[in-house]
């Protein structure tokens, strides 16, 4: 029986090569994500700090400038929340947009692989049908030249 022989192994290697790099970028997607989520809520950490300080230094009867400095600085901090919420956003965006291209490249691959596996299992059967018909001459023959010795 001849060795088995899947013809778009090369193919198949790209496949697995592709989904590999998809989930190296789906690792990068996340990993992007989880500094942009923390870089936001180091913000809002900051911002809900500034709101204890500045009401702090109301209730002291700060100078109106502190006052007008203080909330400068949270406007400024609400700016950047709001950018900050944005990148999350194409964060998560992008980590859908990563998953979706894994999904893709595993189908791919699995299509390839199972194709591979239905023709080593046909090219099993054909061994299979061969050795059996080669069973089957060698009983014949042996039959036919049992037949000849045992006739008068």
């Amino acid at each position: 029986m001849r060795r088995f022989r899947f013809r778009l192994q090369a193919v198949l290697g790209l496949r697995d090569l592709e989904e590999q790099q998809a989930r190296v970028a789906l690792g990068v997607s996340h990993r992007r994500l989880a500094r942009e989520a923390a870089q936001l809520q180091a913000l809002e950490s900051d911002s809900g700090a500034h709101t204890d300080l500045r009401a702090r230094r109301r209730t002291e009867g700060a100078p109106p400038a502190q006052i007008i400095r203080l909330d400068a600085y949270g406007d400024a901090l609400r700016q950047a929340i709001f950018e900050q919420m944005q990148r999350v956003i194409q964060a998560e965006d992008d980590v859908a947009a990563s998953r979706e291209a894994l999904r893709v490249a595993m189908q791919r691959r699995e299509i390839l692989s199972k194709l591979r596996d239905r023709r080593r299992a046909e090219h099993h059967q054909a061994g299979l049908a061969e050795e059996q018909k080669s069973l089957d001459d060698f009983a014949a023959v042996r039959f036919a030249a049992g037949k000849r010795a045992t006739s008068p």
